[in-house]
């Protein structure tokens, strides 16, 4: 088969990286950016106000497996599609809270629409490219950090010059007008366009056991991958998910209370903006790094190389007491952070391959969804019980630390290999 001089595989790269350039503009801004506002409208402690993280994250487990199948069985397409009607419907209807209860059912609706786009993202994207996987969901992966560090100070600039209410107005349009376009050109995979996956050629003479080899699994070049009923029935993939839970735990804590945690230390909200901001510029640099990084030394490896240092960092945060050690967590965090993003897809890919890769990371990402709703709502709670967040960030430490522990004892199903020799 004969390749086109252009791959259409770029422009899904492409659409990608706006998808989550919109999800790092959510996944931190509606937390960080708007707590202050809403705990002072509502006048509610900071643990009533961080109920609303439950209502947007607990929605968001149920989208992200939703969405995952739903890519699966009608295209990526149909499912962004859906995405953007509930996250833009979503925050313009946030325009409206006058009461804490008011306020959970657009950041539901919000929340489910987010956490819906990553796996038809991640999943279509591994389809197209078997060479270079890593690097292209790195660079995918990165835009959530472009988001992050544009829309951290852009949406506190909204807020300040046009309240809080208009400023959830103008970020529903926006979001809604770029996933649409986003969506439009998504194809679900190269063999709807009567192409190959980009590099499956040389991968199909690859080592089918070796994880520094991308395509290495059965389904990543195209051929047979595991069921979900299947897949689910290893142990393996409850180790993935588990890594994905502990993962989410202490980057939702972060995302919902780093500005008000600033402000208890004398930084003012537009600096902590700032410094927000720069955890997602930093990310975009460990998002860039952190696919090729997985593709030298493995997914498995890569994720436990980085998530200590990430554990050591959030024992550091405990000690901030000024705008610099703030912005020097935040810029260490995000590479570390950002370095893992692509990892954990990734390793979802390699162990079961493409057949119904979707739903997979769909199942992996509401597992680790379900389990961040405890982030916030642990931070809240102790910081009301002990005026301090100090346990709270230990708690954050401990699970990064669990995260790459459990990285290390992560192994292919027995079945995968078995196959993998066969062919």
């Amino acid at each position: 088969m004969k390749r086109p001089r252009f791959f259409y595989g770029w422009v899904i790269v492409a659409a990608g990286f706006v998808i989550q350039f919109v999800v790092g503009a959510i996944v931190y801004n509606f937390g960080a950016i708007f707590f202050s506002s809403l705990q002072q409208e509502l006048d509610v402690s900071r643990g009533l106000i961080s109920t609303i993280a439950l209502f947007f994250l607990l929605p968001g487990a149920i989208g992200a497996f939703t969405m995952g199948r739903l890519s699966d069985k009608y295209g990526p397409r149909r499912a962004i599609l859906g995405c953007a009607l509930f996250i833009g419907v979503g925050c313009i209807l946030c325009s409206q809270i006058h009461s804490l209860w008011q306020a959970y059912l657009p950041y539901a609706l919000v929340g489910f629409g987010m956490a819906g786009c990553g796996a038809p993202v991640t999943s279509t994207v591994q389809r197209w490219f078997v060479k270079r996987r890593g690097m292209v969901l790195g660079i995918v992966v990165a835009a959530t950090g472009v988001g992050t560090l544009v829309f951290a100070p852009a949406a506190n600039y909204l807020v300040d010059a046009y309240g809080w209410r208009m400023a959830y107005v103008i970020l529903g349009v926006v979001f809604l007008v770029a996933l649409t376009l986003a969506a439009w050109v998504m194809e679900s995979s190269p063999e709807k366009r009567g192409l190959r996956p980009y590099g499956a050629e040389e991968m199909d003479r690859a080592s089918p056991a070796d994880d520094t080899r991308v395509g290495a699994a059965p389904g990543l070049g195209g051929g047979e991958g595991w069921t979900t009923g299947d897949a689910l029935r290893t142990r393996a993939f409850y180790i993935s998910a588990a890594i994905c839970l502990f993962s989410f735990v202490p980057t939702q804590m972060l995302a919902w209370h780093i500005i008000v945690f600033a402000g208890d230390v004398g930084i003012s909200a537009a600096t902590a903006a700032g410094a927000l901001g720069a955890l997602g510029g930093a990310s975009i640099v460990g998002r860039l790094a952190g696919g090729p990084l997985a593709d030298r030394v493995g997914w498995r490896k890569a994720i436990a190389l980085l998530s200590f240092p990430a554990a050591a960092a959030w024992l550091w945060l405990m000690t901030i007491s000024d705008v610099g050690m703030l912005y020097g967590f935040t810029i260490t965090f995000g590479l570390l952070f950002g370095a893992r993003s692509p990892q954990i897809p990734g390793l979802v890919g390699f162990l079961f391959g493409t057949t119904s890769l979707g739903e997979l990371i769909g199942i992996t990402n509401a597992i680790g969804a379900g389990g961040a709703i405890f982030g916030p709502l642990i931070a809240g709670g102790i910081y009301d019980a002990t005026g301090s967040y100090s346990i709270a960030f230990l708690i954050g430490a401990l699970c990064l630390a669990i995260a790459g522990t459990l990285a290390l004892f992560v192994k292919p199903p027995q079945r995968a290999l078995q196959s993998a020799v066969v062919s």
